[in-house]
């Protein structure tokens, strides 16, 4: 048998698993402890520790998901801010955010 020469079992192509498809989450949505973490920038344990102490988080099935906004509003409450926290990831603007921060954190002037 020539070397140059294949077998019909290399000449097919692989064949790729078919995948079910993926169901159409908003970006907003967190997916997994590890995701919900990654966010808050902590490890997934103390993502948990803080879910059992009152984090806001939904079970769906099997998964554990949280929405973003509810997770910044319940940081500011935690943090007896007046507005929901902002937290940074690596798409945010990070002048505005300061902007903002300064804005909350200044003394509102009594009008007398």
């Amino acid at each position: 048998m020539a070397k140059n020469k294949k077998s019909a079992r290399q000449l097919e192509k692989p064949v790729e698993k078919q995948r079910a498809p993926k169901s159409q989450e908003a970006p907003d949505t967190l997916k997994g402890w590890t995701a919900i973490g990654a966010f808050l920038g902590l490890p997934p344990a103390t993502a948990q520790r803080w879910a059992r102490d009152g984090m806001p988080v939904h079970r769906e099935g099997r998964h554990t998901t949280a929405n973003r906004a509810e997770l910044e509003a319940w940081l500011g409450r935690e943090s007896n801010m007046p507005a929901p926290a902002h937290v940074m990831t690596s798409s945010t603007d990070l002048s505005e955010a300061i902007k903002q921060s300064l804005r909350a954190a200044k003394p509102q002037k009594s009008s007398q």
